[in-house]
Formats: C-alpha cells, structure tokens, sequence
C-alpha cells in the first residue's frame, strides 16, 4: 500500500501544478495504511526521540519508520519526506497512536527536520485525514491548515509536524498527512545540501545545478572549503 502512495509523493516531488494534481489523488487515496513516531525539537518541550529507521527511495525521498511503546502508550508511524529542500518541503504519511494504560492520557507524536535552503516565504497546501487533526509549524511559527500563503521576517530553519489526542484506556486512533510548501525567498545555510551528514561532491553538484538559478556563489565557496578541510 505504501509503495503506491510513495508513487504518488513521487509524482507530487516539485512538479509543476497539472502533473501534481493526479499525484496528488493517489497520495489521498494511498496514504491509509498504519505507520509510527519520531524526534522532536520543538519550541516548548521536546519529546525524547524515538527508534527510527531511514530508507532513500530516490527523487530527493526519505521513507521514515518510527515506533514507541511502553506500558502506558505505542505510537508507530512512518511518512515520505523530502531529502533536501531543493525549492519545497513534502511530508506524507500517517501515525497511529494507543493508550495502553488504565486510565485516559494524553498521547503524543512529533517530527522534525532542518530545512536547507530556508525560506522566508512558502505557499501551497497542509491536509490532515482520519481519526486526529495535527499540527504543521515552521520554526516556533503555526502553519494553518488548508492553503497556504506565507511570509516571514526571517528565514525558518525548522519543519515539525505534531500530532496530539487524549485516548480513553486501550483506545487506538489512526491519522495521516499531506503537507506540500512551495519556497520561494531563501537563505542558505550550511553547505550540506542533501542532508547525509557530510559536504562532499553530490553537495557540490546540487549546488552547481542550482547555481544561475537560486544558489549564490558564497554557497558554492562555503561546499568547496568544507570540502577541502
């Protein structure tokens, strides 16, 4: 079931507006099976991070699978990610949670990630389906729901998505997500274009194919010496 919405995230990865509409019906309808929780660092409390296991599946996607679980709660989750922001952010998945405690209790999943090159400007659509309703922020910043237009005085170096419900004892609910944010008006950060943890030669590429068009020559420099030392 996954592998047909990560078809449709594929499809839906910044496309132009006619071939994301179709993408974006097969992500609707693909995107129902169960999935679990991962880190946080959000502007109140963090959550302690959960177990997480990270796949490239190509075109600039992540596959994230996390999972918790305790005497009191299991929260198992998994969704499609953009790899690098290469002009957008693209979170797609879903998250079920379970009180298995004997009383009600309050059940909580976040993740997050830092975006490079970071924009001062997004605009496009966030849609929560099923059992729970989240939330999407950008840096200590609320998205809302539903289309989006958005500017910033600052650049935003941070996506969260958060999802929180009280569970009466031994209930289960399920929920899932589409969030899509056009960047426009970005500043760029730390020379690790592709977020694998180092700056080496497919950094470099991305900031050359970029290079013309949004990427600026201190990038460039800043790849370069990185790699160099």
């Amino acid at each position: 079931m996954f592998e047909f919405l990560l078809q449709g995230v594929r499809g839906f990865a910044c496309g132009s507006w006619p071939r994301r509409i179709p993408a974006l019906l097969t992500i609707l309808f693909g995107v129902s099976e169960v999935v679990g929780q991962a880190p946080s660092a959000d502007c109140p409390d963090p959550l302690t991070p959960m177990d997480r296991f990270v796949d490239a599946t190509g075109n600039d996607l992540l596959f994230v699978r996390s999972a918790a679980r305790t005497d009191t709660r299991e929260v198992r989750a998994k969704y499609h990610r953009t790899r690098h922001q290469a002009g957008c952010i693209i979170d797609a998945g879903s998250v079920q949670l379970t009180n298995r405690s004997n009383r009600r209790r309050m059940i909580r999943y976040h993740h997050n990630w830092e975006i490079c090159p970071q924009p001062r400007h997004v605009n496009g659509s966030i849609q929560f389906f099923g059992d729970v309703t989240g939330t999407a922020w950008l840096g200590c910043h609320r998205v809302r729901e539903g289309a989006v237009d958005r500017t910033f005085e600052k650049p935003q170096s941070m996506w969260q998505l958060r999802v929180e419900v009280v569970l009466d004892p031994g209930q289960t609910v399920e929920g899932w997500w589409i969030a899509y944010l056009d960047h426009s008006d970005v500043e760029y950060c730390d020379g690790d274009l592709n977020d694998d943890g180092q700056v080496d030669e497919e950094d470099l590429a991305i900031g050359l194919g970029a290079f013309g068009a949004s990427a600026d020559q201190g990038t460039i420099r800043m790849i370069l010496a990185a790699m160099a030392g």
